[in-house]
């Protein structure tokens, strides 16, 4: 009794003049509360007009209280604003036109909205939207008018239109968060407490967000409060998003006008800053209220719905008839189930397997439901279906004409008869026979007032589709109509999130790469594993045609990919980005996806085209491929315009390194240098190759220590003194006298460097290495490190040492391989594994020549070596003799082609024609063919020697083995090598020889081959 008399007494509405007084109180504490705190923010340094609590309190106040009450509402408006304006120094005339403008504002507003509506209630769209547009924005308008003409010619202010649209701005955010909360409460949250209590928790997460967004700046932050206040709509309602928003508007205000950590980072004058965070609070707090009026509204929808259904079943249980009763129960249970389960699905999938559950369960026996998207129909859920139905459930363009997609173009039920469906729908209706049933419909499912998906059944009874029946699928369609909304609305979300995502990753992929081609390659990869089919990207060349630099996904050439090219084209010539929809083009269609233009400041670089699977989460929007495409073009750029730089870079280094090394008679050179990374830097390594009078010739490698231009300048110096001293004595003698050299040149200083001399006529070689990694010597055996000859790098030797050197021997055939530490030396595992892989591809690249045994060499070993150092290798081999060639190699097919390649070089280096060449190495490779299979069984361990040589204007061949050979398998298509070989050559004979097999033969030649 006492807690009601309480509330009775303070209850605002009540007509006495105690229940005046209460309210004139209340009010006038509400609005000089809440001046204070519009005071406070205003007050703060470089803050205009801000959010003005008291005009929401007003406002919600007069909506709240009868008619005859508004006077004291007014009355205790208005002495607080006196008491507040005048306290603070403001002017009699300037505090009358502020207390008009505050007190026509509410008046106008309540009025406007008590008489549009009626009793408000938030929780309903066309209430709330009224609030919107009578209270929040017109409203304020008369107000900030008053206002600002009081501000500018009472007050003595300027700036009659920005102080109007500060006030508007300000006055509307408290309206809408102040007055909103309080209309909010009117009903109650009428919530379960642990729903209550939920609201509790995400309203104190979406504050502290706040706080922390505001106070420390940290703009990360800026998604959490939204995403809160979208969550509070489906959880808490309205009233749970209308006091949230008051809380974060209050928070913002607050912190905002105190700190500037905020506003550091977002670039907005100061002059501007509140209003733009007012304007920002407004939209975010109006649009989710709108958000949470439309799940309320549906929510009833969906009650109702039930509601009339659950009704519907009753009245019919009552009926008469027993099966119409036993009927009605089971669709009348059907639909309670399908609301729960409908309100339970949160993807477009999950409301098809419902659907087509609940038909099934009425008797159905069949039902599958499409969703429409892109201008086509696709299958979503199906059951009662086993084997192929493509005229019933395939994937179906609008411009097919079936009963699904006339249901759609109609936007009601199709359910044709038998022979309606063999007039217009033949397909389907022969599919229909097939499987014997004899009724079929199509019904809409709306979803915004569109038609967003169609629910199909089919069954065997003739005339299944009784009115009841219908009857009953119409509202199970607006169930599922609502339900695939919610679904449509919550896909497109979580797509949205995946494209963030999609996006992020990319920035960070294209980051990690360095080239054009590593960075279109590595896109293109990124977005084919996130989510997309295909994806190429097409740069234009120097003659300003499209041309392909990556491509991942879907690889084969069909007509989808030459129309998605042909669009490219037309991208490059327009500039506007394309989507793909998915419509039919003749026999194909191009899928779902976009095509870009890859635009950097006003200049086209290429085109970017993205395309979909079937069915996938990222949904293809403009936006999205204008934004992978920006990203995509800028980075292409940068990585244009270093790869620029670094060529001018490299040819600095070649220019440093000077021309090709010079060609010497009855000697094969090669070279290569490789930079240890993609940076801009030149680097200290070098080769060279000189002659010491006629028949020596001087090989050199060196490493200067570091990178720059001064180890450049250093590197040249060397080079220089190299060549200059070579003359003066042995190679031990070169590096003592560079001893003394480098101390003139302390970028020289502890320079590495291998230097030999190659005498030509006899195949001596005189070596000697400062700090420098052995050379390395491959022969017909193997290959050898040459650890002789090793001292301390340059300028590191101490008075009485003395460089020493080592003498070998490189035979005709034989290669010598330089090179620097770059190329072994592997920053985990140290030096020792990278020369034994360097042994290892050396020896089985030996045969090749120089030019092709550096690449392979360098090509593997930068793969398989950590080290970012620059790779330089000098490869020399002494030529064969022109008259006689010898290889011998294990029994492996795969040393066949091997053999084929040395003895190519030698038939070329003869003058033999090219069919003179091919002839001889097809034989030859018959014969070793033979050898390796039936000589060995394929087994490596034994060995082929090839002999060839010219005599008496031949070359002549002698083929050897040591194996036993096998007969022969008789098949027909085997056994022809003979008779190739007797075909292109002469005097083919076969010998048993030391246990072994000898193959003979010979080519005549002419000209300059005949010796």
């Amino acid at each position: 009794m006492i807690a009601r008399r309480w509330r009775t007494r303070l209850d605002p509405r009540r007509a006495d003049l105690a229940g005046d007084v209460i309210l004139f109180a209340l009010v006038a504490a509400a609005y000089a509360l809440g001046y204070a705190f519009a005071w406070k923010w205003f007050s703060a340094p470089g803050q205009g007009a801000s959010f003005f609590p008291p005009a929401g309190v007003t406002l919600a106040t007069l909506v709240l209280v009868r008619r005859r009450r508004w006077p004291v509402v007014l009355a205790a408006a208005a002495t607080a604003e006196v008491a507040l304006d005048l306290g603070r120094g403001t002017s009699v005339g300037g505090t009358a036109g502020l207390v008009l403008a505050n007190l026509a504002e509410p008046l106008v507003g309540a009025t406007l909205l008590l008489w549009l509506v009626g009793r408000v209630d938030l929780r309903r769209k066309r209430h709330l939207s009224v609030f919107f547009g009578a209270a929040v924005v017109a409203a304020p308008v008369v107000g900030a008018a008053i206002a600002a003409t009081t501000f500018v010619y009472v007050i003595g202010g300027s700036g009659w239109l920005r102080f109007a649209s500060e006030w508007w701005a300000g006055d509307g955010l408290a309206v809408l968060v102040v007055g909103g909360a309080v209309l909010s409460l009117r009903f109650g949250l009428r919530l379960p407490p642990r729903r209550v209590v939920e609201g509790a928790a995400l309203a104190a997460v979406a504050v502290a967000c706040t706080y922390v967004l505001f106070e420390q700046g940290w703009f990360a932050f800026v998604y959490v409060p939204i995403v809160v206040l979208v969550v509070l709509a489906f959880r808490v309602g309205t009233t749970g998003v209308a006091v949230t928003g008051a809380l974060l508007s209050f928070v913002a205000a607050g912190i905002t006008a105190e700190a500037d950590a905020f506003w550091e980072s977002v670039d907005i004058s100061p002059a501007d800053r509140v209003l733009y965070l007012q304007l920002a609070l407004a939209v975010i707090v109006a649009t989710v209220l709108t958000l949470a009026a439309e799940i309320a509204e549906r929510e009833r929808i969906v009650a109702r719905l039930a509601r009339s259904e659950a009704e519907r079943g009753a009245a019919v249980e009552r009926s008469e008839l027993a099966g119409r009763v036993e009927l009605a129960g089971l669709q009348a249970t059907s639909l309670r189930e399908s609301a729960e389960q409908l309100s339970r699905s949160a993807s477009v999938d999950d409301v098809a397997e419902v659907a087509v559950a609940i038909v099934r369960r009425w008797g159905g026996d069949h039902s599958a439901f499409f969703a429409l998207g892109d201008g086509r129909l696709q299958l979503r859920a199906i059951l009662g279906v086993e084997g192929p139905s493509g005229a019933l459930h395939g994937e179906t363009p609008l411009t097919l004409e079936t009963p699904v997609t006339e249901t759609v173009k109609l936007g009601r039920a199709v359910v044709p008869d038998a022979a309606e469906l063999e007039e217009r729908f033949p397909a389907v209706a022969r599919v229909l026979e097939d499987r014997g049933w004899r009724t079929y419909g199509a019904f809409p499912v709306e979803a915004g007032g569109a038609v967003c998906g169609v629910l199909t059944v089919a069954a065997t009874p003739e005339g299944w589709l009784t009115e009841d029946r219908r009857d009953l699928l119409v509202p199970l369609s607006a169930q599922i109509g609502v339900a695939l909304g919610r679904a449509l609305l919550y896909e497109e979300t979580q797509a949205g999130r995946l494209r963030e995502r999609v996006l992020a990753r990319l920035a960070a992929t294209l980051d990690r790469a360095m080239g054009v081609r590593e960075r279109a390659d590595a896109a293109a990869a990124l977005l084919v594993r996130n989510g997309l089919e295909l994806v190429r990207i097409h740069l234009l060349d120097e003659e300003g045609k499209l041309q392909l630099v990556a491509s991942a996904g879907v690889r084969r050439a069909d007509a989808r990919m030459r129309r998605l090219d042909q669009l490219a084209r037309q991208v490059a010539e327009t500039g506007d980005t394309e989507l793909l929809r998915g419509e039919p083009e003749g026999s194909f269609a191009t899928g779902r996806g976009a095509v870009a233009a890859l635009h950097v400041r006003g200049r086209l670089l290429g085109t970017l085209t993205l395309r979909l699977p079937e069915s996938s989460d990222l949904s293809m929007t403009a936006a999205f491929a204008d934004e992978v495409a920006s990203r995509l073009s800028h980075s292409l750029d940068n990585a244009l315009r270093y790869e620029r730089e670094r060529d001018v870079s490299h040819a600095l280094q070649a220019g440093l390194l000077g021309a090709a090394p010079v060609e010497v008679e009855g000697v094969e050179i090669a070279t290569v240098y490789r930079p240890g990374s993609e940076t801009l830097e030149v680097g200290g390594d070098w080769y060279d190759v000189f002659r010491l009078g006629d028949t020596t010739l001087a090989l050199v490698v060196g490493d200067v220590v570091g990178h720059g231009l001064d180890a450049a300048v250093a590197m040249g110096q060397l080079r220089g003194a190299v060549r200059a001293l070579a003359p003066t004595g042995s190679p031990s003698h070169v590096l003592d006298a560079l001893d003394l050299f480098v101390e003139q040149v302390p970028q020289g200083a502890m320079a590495t460097l291998a230097y030999a001399e190659l005498d030509l006529e006899d195949g001596t070689l005189t070596y000697a290495c400062a700090g420098h990694p052995p050379p390395l010597l491959l022969g017909s055996d193997g290959g050898r490190l040459l650890w002789e000859g090793r001292s301390l790098p340059l300028g590191a030797s101490f008075e009485g040492h003395e460089r020493t050197q080592a003498t070998d021997c490189l035979a005709a055939g034989e290669s010598l391989l330089l090179y620097t530490d770059g190329l072994v030396e592997d920053r985990a595992r140290g030096i020792s594994s990278g020369l034994d892989l360097l042994l290892e591809v050396a020896v089985q690249a030996g045969a090749d020549p120089p030019s092709a045994l550096v690449d392979v060499v360098v090509g593997r070993l930068v793969v398989e070596i950590d080290n970012e150092d620059d790779v330089c290798v000098l490869a020399v081999r002494r030529a064969l003799s022109r008259t006689r060639f010898v290889h011998e190699f294990p029994a492996s097919p795969g040393e066949v082609r091997k053999m084929r390649h040395a003895l190519s070089g030698w038939l070329v280096a003869l003058g033999l024609d090219p069919e003179q060449t091919h002839d001889v190495l097809l034989a030859v490779s018959e014969a070793a063919a033979n050898s390796v299979e039936h000589g060995y069984d394929f087994d490596a361990a034994g060995n082929v020697r090839l002999e060839a040589w010219t005599n008496d204007g031949s070359v002549h061949v002698a083929v050897h083995d040591a194996g036993a050979w096998r007969a022969p398998l008789e098949r027909a298509e085997r056994g022809r090598g003979r008779a190739i070989m007797q075909a292109l050559m002469r005097d083919v004979s076969f010998e048993t020889e030391n246990g072994g097999t000898v193959v003979r033969m010979r080519l005549p030649i002419a000209g300059p081959a005949t010796p």
